[in-house]
This record gives structure tokens, C-alpha cells and sequence, in this order.
């Protein structure tokens, strides 16, 4: 049975994001992500149970998502949309927690799947850049990274084999590098390095995997100026100062502050709507402040809480191989909580649900805490 838990976490990341992109290709686009996440709810309350430890997280949770209804039902800048986040949320936990189960009790991905799998992040980057050679305004290529970027974590998690292991990691980043997206391409470099470092893999077969990288970048950077995306992330690289992004961002997160300055207790919903711009928002944790107010600060502090709490309980873990995946999900979540993304960031709350339910080890818990014999054991 627990095989089939994968289904949820496949659709909601890699085929939602080819169904959105053959939306804008094909004109139709297949709701397999509304699927995915409606799982991921029957999910979540099927196997729902309060952990001690979590009490606090579950309780501001649904307070949270109380007065996120509330406010949207009174906001005049409120969307269709709006009305599924609460939905969304509890099936991104759930499809996390599915997932965790999935990990604990089934050892190893078939390679069909592996290659599966990897084919699709590939045919995924093929799409958004022929998506981008076509000027699309309104491409959400962050949502598409996310997909691509936390496929890739478990996927190197399954991976026997240590050659197959360099190569598709050096796939994965490849195609991070072709999205474009600075967050996610740097994130997911930097989180699978001080993770597989920290917790004893191989470091010459991890620095093999890294100087392969750094060769395929160095042949392919030339060709960065035919896709907007790459030369994106190269520009970054080779002149930080001038990348408009950050004085955009700046601007973005100084409007934001002053809206929490006047609009402290309650927040106000949707303000960059307005004005049309509805990636107008703060790019980090305070986003919770300046939409909701007080309950959206305090929600962010409980966010933050138990990111910083479950990344303790990891790192001092002592079956550390098993605890790869979940520090991967982990940091990427805080990163982006801290830095990058804003209230709307389901990934975040995808990666608590499967770092939560991973480490509940109570009798009659969301899930029994078992010592996972990962394949993935790539040790001197």
C-alpha cells in the first residue's frame, strides 16, 4: 500500500508543473495537482494524530488558517483563488507526511522509476525554456524550480549507485541552472553540499560531483545569452551589483514594512493587487505580517520555531544517513521562508510535513519512527 504514496508527491511537483506548461504550449492544462493536494488532505486527516511535540504547530496552524478565511472572506483585493489556500496547505502537509511514510517502508526506487523521474525534470526544463523563447509574461518559473529542485533531493536520496549519483546531480543543477531561478539553483547547491559534508558521505565522490559541475557550467555559460533564465544566474555571478532583481526586491520589501508599520494588527490583504502587480509582496517571512497582521506575525515565529527546532533534532540524530532528506527539505524550507518566499509558499509547508511526520517516533503517532536503511550510503 505504502508504494502508492508516491503518487500524491509526483503530482503535485513534477506533473503539475508539465500540466502548467502544457497549458501555456497546448492551451489545456490538466488539474493533476488539484489531485494531488486533494490527496494529500484525505491523506492528512486519515492519518492525523497530535504529536506532543508538534502541539504548538498544529494549534497555530488552524488559527492561522481561520483568520486567513476570515480575512479573505472581508478583502476587497481578494481572488477565486484565495479561497483554496487552506486546502492547499493541509494537502501539501499531507503529501509530505505520504511521502515520509513511502520512504520509511519501501527501501529503494526501481530504476525505471529513477529514470522516470529524472526524464521528466528534463522534459520539465525543455518546456519552461520554450516558454521563456516566447516572451510569456506571466510564467511562474519559481513554482516550477521548487518542483524540480525538491524531486531532485529525493531522487539523490534513492540513488545506489555512486556514478549515477554524480551524473544526475550534475542533470538536476543543470536544469535549476536552465529555470533560472537564483533561489532555487544556488539553495539546492549549497544545502546538498553542506548536508552530504555534515553527515559523512564520501567527500572525493562528493567533490567529483561538484568539479563535474563546475566543468559543464564553465562549457555551457557561453551559451547563457540564448536563454534569458541562465544568463540570469550568470550575471548574478559576474556582476552582483547590477542585477535589477535586488533593487526590485528592495523596493518590494520597503513598501511591505510600511504597510506593517501602518496597518501593524491586521494586516492588509492583497495590497499589491492594487496596484496590478501581484508578485508585488515581500520576498520573506514578514509577508505573514503585512498581509495578516498580529496572527500572521505570530504564525511566522511558530514557522520558524519548529524549522529551527526539527533541524536541531536532525543534525543530533545519530542515524545520520537516514537524515539526508530530511535536512535537505528542511534548510531549503528556511532558506526561502527567510529570504525568499513570501505567505504563499506551499513547498514550505510540504517540507514540515514530511520533516515532522519523518521524525514522530511515538506509538500511535502519524507515522513509527523506523532506522531507514537508505540505499543511498555513499560512506568511505
Amino acid at each position: 500500500m505504502y508504494k502508492y504514496y508516491l503518487i500524491p508527491f509526483f503530482c503535485v511537483f513534477i506533473l503539475d508543473s508539465i500540466s502548467y506548461l502544457t497549458g501555456f504550449h497546448f492551451g489545456l492544462s490538466i488539474p493533476i495537482g488539484f489531485f494531488g493536494y486533494v490527496t494529500g488532505v484525505v491523506l492528512f486527516f486519515k492519518n492525523f494524530k497530535i504529536e506532543s511535540g508538534f502541539i504548538l504547530f498544529y494549534f497555530w496552524l488552524f488559527v492561522f488558517l481561520i483568520w486567513y478565511n476570515f480575512v479573505v472572506f472581508f478583502s476587497v483585493t481578494s481572488e477565486l483563488s484565495d479561497l483554496f489556500y487552506s486546502v492547499k496547505v493541509l494537502g501539501y502537509i499531507g503529501v509530505g507526511g505520504a511521502l515520509s511514510l513511502y520512504v520509511k517502508k519501501v527501501k529503494k526506487n526501481s530504476h525505471v522509476f529513477n529514470s522516470l523521474l529524472l526524464a521528466a525534470m528534463v522534459f520539465t526544463t525543455y518546456l519552461s525554456t520554450e516558454v521563456f523563447s516566447v516572451g510569456v509574461e506571466d510564467f511562474n518559473y519559481l513554482r516550477v524550480a521548487d518542483a524540480v529542485a525538491l524531486s531532485g533531493y529525493f531522487l539523490l536520496s534513492r540513488i545506489e549507485s555512486k556514478l549515477f549519483n554524480h551524473v544526475f546531480f550534475v542533470a538536476i543543477s543543470i536544469a535549476l541552472f536552465i529555470l533560472g531561478s537564483r533561489f532555487s539553483f544556488f539553495t539546492f547547491l549549497s544545502v546538498y553540499m553542506l548536508v552530504v559534508f555534515t553527515v559523512g558521505y564520501n567527500f572525493r565522490g562528493r567533490a567529483i560531483s561538484i568539479l563535474l559541475l563546475a566543468i559543464v557550467v564553465v562549457n555551457i555559460a557561453p551559451l547563457a545569452e540564448h536563454w534569458e533564465s541562465g544568463g540570469r544566474i550568470i550575471n548574478l555571478l559576474l556582476s552582483p551589483t547590477d542585477d535589477s532583481s535586488f533593487s526590485a526586491r528592495k523596493t518590494l520589501n520597503d513598501v511591505g514594512e510600511n504597510v506593517i508599520a501602518t496597518h501593524f494588527f491586521t494586516g492588509d490583504f492583497g495590497y499589491y493587487r492594487v496596484e496590478g502587480n501581484a508578485g508585488g509582496y515581500i520576498h520573506n517571512f514578514q509577508s505573514y505580517t503585512a498581509d495578516f497582521g498580529v496572527v500572521g506575525l505570530l504564525f511566522s515565529f511558530v514557522i520558524f520555531f519548529y524549522l529551527v527546532k526539527l533541524l536541531y533534532n536532525y543534525v543530533i540524530e545519530k542515524d545520520t544517513v537516514s537524515s539526508f532528506l530530511p535536512l535537505c527539505f528542511i534548510l531549503y524550507a528556511l532558506i526561502g521562508f527567510l529570504f525568499a518566499k513570501s505567505w504563499n509558499y506551499y513547498a514550505l509547508f510540504f517540507c514540515l510535513g514530511f520533516a515532522i511526520n519523518f521524525y514522530s517516533n511515538k506509538p500511535g503517532a502519524y507515522v513509527t519512527k523506523l532506522r531507514s536503511n537508505f540505499v543511498y550510503r555513499i560512506r568511505n
